[in-house]
């Protein structure tokens, strides 16, 4: 994944959405990294894609992470017409 790719991903991320990272070729105790209320910093002069809890900023390695899971705003109904 490239910087701007996993940046068009993160853009969802409000401050109201946990976010958790998964990365691959890692030791298993580093494989996820979950991030409540995430923000996606702005691009800033390094390009780094980062991501801030509001107390903390992680930098992210777009070509180490496996998949990106983002909580939805609303569970959904999987009951609902059309779903």
């Amino acid at each position: 994944m490239t910087p701007d790719q996993l940046r068009q991903v993160l853009k969802e991320l409000d401050g109201h959405r946990e976010a958790l990272i998964a990365y691959h070729d890692m030791p298993e105790q580093a494989t996820g990294l979950v991030i409540k209320n995430a923000i996606l910093i702005p691009d800033e002069p390094d390009h780094a894609v980062k991501l801030t809890d509001g107390k903390h900023i992680f930098i992210l390695n777009p070509t180490r992470i496996a998949y990106v899971r983002i909580t939805l705003k609303q569970p959904l109904n999987p009951f609902a017409p059309g779903v």
